[in-house]
Formats: structure tokens, C-alpha cells, sequence
């Protein structure tokens, strides 16, 4: 029996907290992958640099460039968890040199879909908000209860993430809408809709800061406010030193700053989000069935980074034997969600 190949590996967005990650998780696989190339932005402070060094395991004698053309050259498969912003050209660039590509970047506008399924044409290329193993299966549990449960069980998605992610509902959170949606033979244009990222988005519920809760439910405690004034002066800070605006950071990100607020009863088939934003939360996703009586909660709380970072480099082993095609985790994983 011939020898299992080694697959060379390039991570775009290496730098970041995923990308990092993931140099760790392709270590664990020294017989399976072997990652040649670590693409940065041009203004990475980071460039030149040992990946291996950045993420804490040593030398690998692989240096961070800003020239992903010239990273391809040796890989097999690309990996890309960098910024919203450049997923159009990192996709043209891959789809020219014909390299498979997971995309696990979130936040980017809509209008890459005709992208994507163009260059799905010539190279396997699968976009996945979540690279989690049980996210994807609660993706499914989702679609499967939502179609199993009466239209009168109200959909909520709750999700939490730390204060420095850029995009909210999250990719995952609004993935698992779609899934819901899919389930009660909704469009996805509704999901949009609810989570204030499409146009008319005034009529949609609105995703739910924790302070905004918290006054909601009748009061605001002093600490309360002091979190909420720090949070708010971490923003401007972070922001003010060279972070994306929300244009910038995708109509994900715009449409957290810019989510019209409604009251009222809530419509039956109203699909709702709630986002939270604070500390050093990983990701924690709750789909919330609420009937009269009764209620079913199917939830998903990551601990550690390093389950996306893994999924994400087990997804990628699997595309790089695919035929060109647009995938998801489902296929990876054998499931059926539609969504």
C-alpha cells in the first residue's frame, strides 16, 4: 500500500486569531498536511515573520508574505479566514490558479454569491461561516425542527460572541436562520430581513445588545453602565487605531450599527436574532422553538477556537480531492440541510 500523499497547505489571514489556530490544528496532522504558504495583508506588521513563531509552535520555516499569488505555487488547497473586505480578490486569485478553497471568512456582502458560483465552476470551493463539526450538525437539527414543529412555535436565535468580533448576527447565526427558514419553506430574503442586513430592513425585528436587554427587562444597574460606556469607548478606540468602519467590514458589520428598533406584538413568522457582545466569548448559538407551554432550545457553546480551527482543516482535506463545485460543511459532513 502506497504511502498517504502529503498536502501542501496555504492559510490566508494567518496573522488573525483563526489563522493561527489553524497552524496549530495542521500541525496535529504532520503525515496529512504541510502548510508552504501564510498570506497577511500588505500592511501586516507581522510580514516576514515565521508563521510557526506567530502561532506558537515553533519555526516551520514558512515566512508571512502578502503575495498570494506566489504563495499558491506549491499548494494543494487554500484556507482563507481573513477579512471580508478581500474575499472577492482572494477568490479570483485562487479560482486563476486553480486551487481548491475553504472560505471561512464571515461578514462579506451578498453580492459575492454570483462570485462564488462562478468560480465554483473551475475549482472546489467551500464557504463555511461555522467550521465546527456540531454546528453544522445543530445547522440541520434546526432545519429538521423547524419544518417538524407548528408554524405558531416563534424562532429566536440568540448568539454571543467576543467584543471584538466585527459582524453581528454572526455568519453562524444568520446560517441557522436560513436553516429555520428552510425548514418552514421561507426565502432567505426573510432571514435579511429580520436581522436588518436588507433593504426595507425597518420592518424586521432587531438583533438585541446586552444593555439594550437589560434596560428592556426594566432596569439599568451602575455596573451595568459602566460596562456598557467601556464598551462603547473600546469601539471608538479600537476603531480610531486603524479598524474597518462598518462599510468597511461589510453590510454584516453595518447593519449591527445601523439595526432599526421595533415594538410592538410580534407577527407570527417573524424570525428573530439576538446578539451579544462582551469579554472572551468563543461563540455560544441558541435556535429557540417558543410555543404556548412549551418550548424546545437546541444550542452550541465552543470553548476553545481550536474545534473551528480543526473542522476547518479536516474540511479542507476532504476538498482537496473534490471536483470543482460550490460545498458547504454538510457535504463534508454527509448531511442533507438544504439551507
Amino acid at each position: 500500500m502506497s504511502p498517504q500523499r502529503v498536502l501542501n497547505l496555504v492559510i490566508i489571514g494567518v496573522t488573525g486569531r483563526m489563522g493561527r489556530a489553524i497552524v496549530r490544528a495542521a500541525s496535529e496532522l504532520p503525515d496529512k498536511l504541510a502548510i508552504t504558504g501564510a498570506v497577511a495583508s500588505t500592511t501586516s506588521e507581522s510580514l516576514g515573520r515565521d508563521a510557526g513563531e506567530l502561532a506558537g509552535i515553533g519555526r516551520i520555516e514558512v515566512p508571512v508574505t502578502d503575495d498570494l499569488a506566489v504563495a499558491l505555487a506549491r499548494a494543494n488547497v487554500v484556507v482563507d479566514f481573513s477579512q471580508p473586505h478581500a474575499t472577492h480578490s482572494n477568490v479570483a486569485v485562487c479560482r486563476a490558479a486553480r486551487k481548491p478553497m475553504l472560505i471561512g471568512t464571515t461578514g462579506f456582502s451578498s453580492d459575492l454569491t454570483a462570485v462564488f458560483d462562478a468560480a465554483s465552476g473551475e475549482i472546489p470551493l467551500l464557504v463555511a461561516p461555522n467550521t465546527s463539526i456540531g454546528v453544522t450538525l445543530l445547522t440541520e437539527l434546526t432545519r429538521i425542527a423547524a419544518q417538524a414543529l407548528p408554524p405558531d412555535f416563534d424562532i429566536e436565535i440568540v448568539e454571543a460572541h467576543h467584543r471584538m468580533k466585527k459582524d453581528a448576527p454572526s455568519g453562524t447565526a444568520l446560517a441557522l436562520g436560513k436553516a429555520a427558514a428552510y425548514g418552514r419553506g421561507m426565502p432567505d430574503s426573510m432571514v435579511m430581513q429580520a436581522a436588518g442586513l436588507a433593504a426595507g430592513a425597518a420592518l424586521g425585528r432587531r438583533g438585541t445588545t446586552p444593555t439594550e436587554w437589560h434596560a428592556a427587562a426594566g432596569g439599568r444597574s451602575a455596573a451595568g453602565e459602566r460596562a456598557a460606556a467601556e464598551g462603547r469607548a473600546a469601539a471608538e478606540e479600537h476603531a480610531a487605531s486603524g479598524g474597518c468602519t462598518p462599510a468597511e467590514r461589510g453590510p454584516a458589520a453595518a447593519g449591527r450599527d445601523q439595526l432599526p428598533n421595533r415594538s410592538g406584538e410580534r407577527r407570527q413568522g417573524d424570525l428573530g436574532f439576538a446578539v451579544i457582545r462582551g469579554g472572551d466569548i468563543v461563540g455560544d448559538h441558541t435556535v429557540l422553538f417558543a410555543g404556548t407551554g412549551e418550548q424546545v432550545s437546541l444550542a452550541h457553546r465552543a470553548t476553545d477556537r481550536a474545534v473551528f480551527a480543526r473542522g476547518a482543516v479536516r474540511a479542507a482535506l476532504w476538498l482537496a480531492s473534490q471536483s470543482p463545485g460550490r460545498y458547504f460543511m454538510r457535504d463534508f459532513m454527509g448531511l442533507k440541510t438544504g439551507a
